[in-house]
């Protein structure tokens, strides 16, 4: 077979039959790989909220959180401008982005303890690992929401 026809012909089948043979043997994904590193989640505690109507920050008991113990959590939540807010309804809700668990029970509505402060009681994480809790505040009609990511050893 002269090189010519070697490099135009059979080499480009070649590259083909290689790449359907990673695909079958190491999935799809590894073709992607390479592209997608994924960079450790953001774990600060006080965070602006997704409309940039407020800013909530928490603080856990027992801190760290532990898993399969209740938790609770304080929550203070102001204006972007720093003034505390009050009147707000916070609901909460938690999941676990790589494996598919949620809270288990789901928490309940936070209690309003006033300057801003509100707590969450029994929140329960199941395993070690990556979760994502999600903050729902609604104030007189307007909606937003904070997402905190914790890792649990």
């Amino acid at each position: 077979m002269p090189r010519e026809t070697f490099f135009t012909d059979t080499l480009p089948k070649l590259i083909v039959v290689g790449v359907i043979l990673v695909v079958v043997i190491f999935g799809p994904s590894s073709l992607m790989a390479p592209m997608f590193v994924r960079t450790a989640p953001n774990t600060d505690t006080t965070r602006l909220s997704e409309r940039s109507f407020y800013r909530v920050s928490y603080v856990t008991t027992p801190s760290p959180p532990v898993v399969s113990q209740p938790q609770r959590w304080m929550l203070h939540v102001e204006t972007a401008s720093g003034q505390p807010v009050d009147n707000a309804n916070i609901a909460a809700k938690g999941n676990m982005p790589e494996h598919g668990l949620t809270l288990s029970p789901p928490p309940q509505e936070a209690q309003r303890l006033g300057g801003g402060n509100y707590v969450l009681e029994n929140i329960k994480f199941q395993t070690a690992g990556w979760w994502v809790l999600t903050v729902q505040i609604e104030v007189s009609g307007q909606s937003d929401q904070v997402i905190f990511n914790l890792i649990l050893p």
